[in-house]
């Protein structure tokens, strides 16, 4: 959520109909930002009777987690995911029949699902592999179920038998929906590698066309057909949905002063790090700075999409509305349904992918810049004490809370700038921050004016080549918004690229 959504949302006058989460994202969103109309609405939100009565509905709250959590523990142990010995269940120890296939009937689509998927493992990005995906994501999984069990007031007034079904019901959802956001993701980073301007009708077709033909295999049993998916796109994806998790505990820690959520995010944490630990070690510190994954270079990229369209998946899945046990299922028997699916998350996959293309061709797709993320995000890896950093050092008084409040509200203005529509005050929002990214502390650490300013290879730079290009070229940039876009936007810096030309030459 944005604060253009929490406007929206206070504006459509429904607050009371809103669950008590949605409420909270309201409030933070509001606080969080410098925006003058921002901090209007949050007056105006604090003064209905929603935001009047959120302080004891959320204190209520706190005796409902807790019950929860109690029953959920009791529902693992009586289905064998954890002993009382053991704090925390295995997922990669589930019980299999005769032929490999989960003794949950209720996993055996999604089961199935992996079981088709192919990595391709790219040099960008740690290693995946495919044999580990079903049990990785479980563990996931578990914890978005547990996130979504927590906050129902009903769950621990349940029968056991009744608990055991909705825990079910809650783990199975959760990891249908991540094979959508997988496979979903995977479209636009395949589509984005291969063209970076605005989409044709033909080229619109065939992505809807692709998603149509994805989508109707993943949810048939009796399809055999195989899912591509990088490496890249998978960690993307898992790391995106931590930091989901991440934000939802932070959330019910500070309103409830539970943290139940909060430990089972960081078990969570800590144990895929251990699997990929350069990518969680790099994406985790962008939790709250979603927007900014793209100076996490190609995987930070792919955890912005997944984000954007997890949220799409999460907010549209007709399953989770009607309570149906499963989405797969849901979709498969109600055609109507299966189209009003795939609609909404083609839009929304177009619109990551436009911006996408907006992150690239202005630049912000920087190796170097990526890189000094890394060296930054090492740095805070371990405790940091200032006083013993030598005076040249660049982290010198560079708190870590200093660099999440800056990368928050640079954050908040890439969502701005995506979100506007009018091309003219579009530009406006990237020029100014463009140069308040560069004048920021993380901008200056991150040495972003050096980097966006010159190309990416010395030789770009340091010799005169004459560049030929083709007119369909010439046509195809001229159509295309985005490119436009940075051209307007990055024209100032071509000056300083042709005196750099110029004094190499010298």
């Amino acid at each position: 959520m944005d604060v253009k959504d929490a406007i929206q949302l206070i504006e459509s006058d429904r607050l009371n109909e809103l669950d008590i989460e949605v409420l909270w994202q309201i409030k933070d969103v509001l606080s969080s930002s410098n925006d003058p109309q921002a901090l209007q609405y949050l007056v105006i939100f604090q003064n209905t009777a929603a935001g009047q009565g959120l302080s004891q509905k959320s204190l209520e709250m706190q005796t409902v987690i807790n019950n929860n959590m109690a029953a959920v523990k009791a529902v693992e142990q009586s289905i064998g995911l954890i002993s009382r010995k053991n704090k925390e269940p295995d997922f990669s120890l589930f019980n299999f029949d005769m032929l490999e296939r989960p003794l949950q009937k209720s996993l055996l689509p999604v089961f199935n699902f992996y079981k088709r998927v192919e990595v391709e493992n790219k040099p960008s990005a740690e290693p995946v592999k495919a044999e580990n995906l079903f049990a990785q994501n479980a563990e996931i999984a578990r914890v978005s179920a547990l996130k979504e069990i927590c906050l129902n007031k009903n769950f621990a007034r349940l029968k056991p038998e009744e608990q055991k079904d909705a825990y079910a019901k809650a783990f199975v959802m959760a990891m249908e929906e991540n094979a959508f956001v997988m496979v979903s993701n995977q479209i636009v980073e395949n589509v984005s590698r291969t063209k970076h301007s605005q989409l044709s009708i033909q080229e619109k077709a065939r992505i809807a066309n692709e998603v149509e033909k994805r989508f109707e295999a993943i949810i048939n049993p009796n399809n055999k057909a195989k899912f591509k998916l990088s490496n890249v796109n998978i960690i993307g994806t898992q790391v995106a949905e931590v930091n989901r998790l991440d934000n939802a505990a932070s959330q019910m820690r500070e309103h409830t002063a539970s943290k139940a959520l909060t430990e089972k995010v960081s078990l969570l944490d800590k144990k895929l790090s251990k699997t990929y630990p350069d990518a969680f070690m790099v994406l985790r510190p962008l939790a709250k700075a979603p927007n900014m994954g793209v100076i996490a270079g190609n995987v930070g990229v792919s955890s912005y999409a997944a984000s954007n369209i997890a949220q799409a998946v999460h907010n549209n899945n007709p399953a989770a509305k009607v309570k149906a046990p499963s989405l797969f299922r849901f979709l498969k028997e109600q055609p109507k349904a299966l189209k009003t699916f795939k609609e909404n998350l083609l839009g929304s996959l177009k619109k990551v992918y436009r911006s996408v293309v907006t992150f690239i061709d202005l630049g912000y797709l920087n190796s170097k810049i990526s890189l000094s993320w890394k060296k930054l995000a090492r740095h805070f890896a371990k405790p940091v004490d200032n006083a013993k950093l030598s005076e040249n050092s660049p982290y010198k008084n560079l708190t870590q809370k200093l660099v999440n409040s800056n990368l928050s509200v640079m954050s908040a203005q890439v969502s701005q700038a995506l979100n506007e529509p009018d091309d003219a005050k579009r530009l406006y929002v990237w020029k100014d921050f463009h140069k308040k990214f560069i004048a920021s502390p993380i901008g200056q650490v991150l040495n972003a004016e050096r980097c966006l300013l010159v190309p990416e290879d010395p030789k770009d730079y340091t010799k005169e080549v004459k560049i030929v290009l083709p007119k369909n070229e010439k046509a195809a940039d001229k159509a295309s918004p985005a490119k436009g876009l940075a051209d307007r936007l990055l024209k100032p810096l071509q000056i300083v690229r042709a005196a750099n030309r110029g004094n190499a030459g010298k």
